[in-house]
Parts: C-alpha cells; sequence; structure tokens
C-alpha cells in the first residue's frame, strides 16, 4: 500500500510525504463531501462506531459554510 501512495502522490504532483493515515483521512473526507452519510463513511473506514467517524464531521459543516458564504450579498431594495 505504501508503493502505491507514493506513486499515486506523485502522479499528483504531491511532493509532501503522504500516509497511510493521511490517506484514509482523505478518503473518509471525500466521500462524504459526495454526500456519503456517516454511517456509510463509517463502515467504509473501518470504524466500531460512528462516534470514531464524527469528528471529520467539522470539516464537511466548514465547507458546507465556506459554500453558503460565496454567495453574493442580496440588497433588499433590489427585490422592489
Amino acid at each position: 500500500m505504501r508503493r502505491l501512495l507514493i506513486i499515486w502522490s506523485k502522479r499528483a504532483g504531491i511532493q509532501k510525504h503522504i500516509t497511510f493515515h493521511c490517506a484514509r483521512h482523505s478518503f473518509i473526507t471525500n466521500i462524504m463531501l459526495q454526500g456519503a452519510n456517516i454511517k456509510t463513511a463509517s463502515v467504509l473506514a473501518g470504524h466500531s462506531t460512528v462516534r470514531h467517524t464524527e469528528k471529520y464531521v467539522h470539516i464537511i459543516d466548514k465547507v458546507k459554510q465556506q459554500a453558503v458564504d460565496s454567495l453574493p450579498d442580496l440588497e433588499l431594495d433590489d427585490w422592489k
């Protein structure tokens, strides 16, 4: 697995040292960003309970908030 991580990292242009833990964290975060629910992510991560997966939720919440914050302000006067 380590050899594959090195190959994938180089192909992606990533220069930093990528560990299995880092790759696993990225996998879980990405599937949740794509809409997987926490139970599914927990099972795929091999966590014994959903509580172990809950630490990833704050990342998803932050991304969602950034998406909402990126919307332009609406001026109420423009709606009259």
